[in-house]
């Protein structure tokens, strides 16, 4: 993520359900708008906002883009975990 700024291609920007599925590691649509600057199948730097979330997988599932979530299911379990530190 160091170096995702310096990306010029591969990179879809995500809205804020879409951001949702790749932190659910989930699956998600995506529309072909949002492939501009895509060259096809494969590794994808995903976006939401000005932030970068992470890495994905671009394919096409019956002629509709799909986005399979690559966020390391580690890092799922260590979000979600409540912080319970500071319960008194």
């Amino acid at each position: 993520m160091k170096w995702a700024g310096a990306a010029q291609k591969n990179i879809v920007t995500l809205n804020g359900e879409q951001a949702f599925s790749y932190g659910s590691r989930q699956t998600f649509s995506v529309e072909a708008t949002q492939l501009k600057q895509c060259t096809g199948p494969g590794y994808v730097l995903l976006k939401h906002e000005d932030m970068y979330l992470g890495l994905g997988f671009l394919r096409e599932d019956d002629g509709k883009p799909t986005i399979e979530s690559l966020l390391p299911r580690h890092w799922v379990h260590t979000l979600a975990k409540p912080d319970t530190s500071s319960a008194k």
